[in-house]
């Protein structure tokens, strides 16, 4: 049975993601963007020369943002979840917090209000 379109995205983004964050990476595009930049008098610098490197950057620029925008928004997810059982954990606290990230501006708001007016007084920020 075939992985759902979603999960087969998921481990694209996660393993371009990991990849693309290696030393490797980083020294093969140096290397690209050198052997680019000195094949530049070899094709006299033409326009067809600079397309080549522009089109390039481009479509790897524009295909990065969404598996950066991607993971970011996995890790973000994973980060609340942990926050909300620790938060739900501790009876001490409000559990206004959890599920907070959903929450109208308004009822953000509010919870950082009541939270603030129980921190102790040298734990506030000033503002």
């Amino acid at each position: 049975m075939s992985a759902a379109p979603g999960e087969v995205f998921r481990r694209f983004a996660r393993g371009a993601s990991e990849w693309s964050s290696s030393p490797l990476a980083t020294l093969l595009v140096v290397a690209l963007v050198a052997t680019w930049g000195f094949s530049g008098p070899r094709f006299h610098f033409s326009v067809a020369w600079q397309l080549v490197m522009s089109t390039t950057s481009s479509v790897v620029t524009f295909v990065m943002i969404f598996i950066i925008a991607h993971s970011q928004k996995r890790d973000i997810d994973a980060l609340n979840l942990k926050l909300d059982v620790l938060i739900a954990a501790n009876g001490d606290l409000s559990n206004k917090a959890v599920g907070i990230e959903t929450a109208s501006v308004r009822d953000v708001d509010e919870a950082r209000q009541e939270v603030e007016a129980l921190a102790p007084r040298h734990t506030r920020r000033s503002g």
